[in-house]
């Protein structure tokens, strides 16, 4: 990869195959998250999560994991619990894209933030929150990742109107509205 300290980014080595031959995604969910890291070629770990086959042709080459999302940090456009569709990074130096969503495997954990990729000009990235109030920006060193994923899809149980404030404020103004016109009518 030409990074110091990147020589040991090494692709998934678990790959579940679902009955007609063709890849699952692993489910990783956020107790086992925290586990990520330290099995990572650990077969034994992977055996024991559910794996899901991805419909349509969109995810019909790479390999994808589905990863669980904790805390508050991305929102609002990942929220606590939902179920990020990630695809392995085989050349992330090459292939990160800035302003991205990935999931970052490093020694300390599991992280999804948006990247700005500064491996080949620095051997690093900035990781950023959307959710920026309490979240600042960091990096991560090559040295410290084990593997990268982009986020190309999500799974959301959390349907709530981001514009509920809004909505009620013209709710009620139109509301306000039509009472007028009923007082100005008589």
């Amino acid at each position: 990869m030409g990074i110091k300290g990147a020589s040991s980014w090494t692709a998934p080595k678990i790959i579940t195959i679902n009955s007609e031959g063709n890849e699952a995604a692993i489910m990783i969910d956020i107790k086992a998250a925290a586990g990520f890291p330290a099995n990572i070629d650990n077969p034994q770990f992977f055996s024991t999560l559910p794996s899901i086959q991805l419909p349509s042709s969109q995810f019909a080459s790479g390999t994808y994991i589905c990863i669980q999302a904790r805390g508050e940090s991305m929102q609002p456009t990942i929220f606590h619990h939902d179920w990020l569709i990630s695809r392995f990074e085989d050349n992330p130096i090459k292939n990160i894209k800035d302003n991205h969503v990935y999931v970052v495997v490093s020694k300390e954990g599991v992280i999804v933030k948006r990247i700005i990729n500064q491996l080949k000009s620095k051997a690093l990235i900035i990781c950023q929150s959307d959710n920026f109030i309490g979240n600042p920006s960091f990096f991560v060193e090559a040295t410290e990742i084990l593997q990268i994923y982009r986020v190309e899809a999500k799974l959301s149980f959390d349907l709530n109107n981001l514009n509920a404030s809004i909505s009620q404020r013209l709710n009620n103004i139109e509301s306000e509205l039509i009472e007028l016109r009923k007082t100005f009518q008589k």
